[in-house]
């Protein structure tokens, strides 16, 4: 039942679907201009405290296409470890959201 109590009730708010954000795009030129803060030139490298790094396009591809699916974490997490291994000849590898996660887990 409540399924379709959430299926009713939600019909009658619309969906706002992430082409169509809910703020409007910024004018600037820089995204970090409209938020008021100062860009920096990137002389160390990747680090987290500078926003890490850019990601390949073929990245983005891969992020882009994963949303279209669910799956359970922790399964997502041991099976990307395996690949890792399988990728680069380890016993086992992890993916992080950068230095500061790897050692939080």
């Amino acid at each position: 039942m409540m399924p379709l109590a959430g299926g009713i009730v939600g019909s009658a708010f619309p969906f706002q679907s992430f082409a169509e954000p809910a703020l409007k795009e910024p004018t600037a030129a820089n995204i970090y201009d409209s938020l008021g803060v100062q860009s920096v030139i990137n002389g160390r490298g990747t680090v987290t405290i500078i926003g890490a790094c850019r990601m390949l396009p073929e990245v983005e591809k891969a992020m882009k296409a994963a949303t279209r699916h669910y799956v359970q974490l922790d399964e997502l997490m041991e099976g990307a470890g395996k690949k890792l291994a399988e990728l680069t000849g380890a016993e086992w590898g992890i993916v992080t959201t950068g230095a500061t996660g790897a050692l939080i887990v």
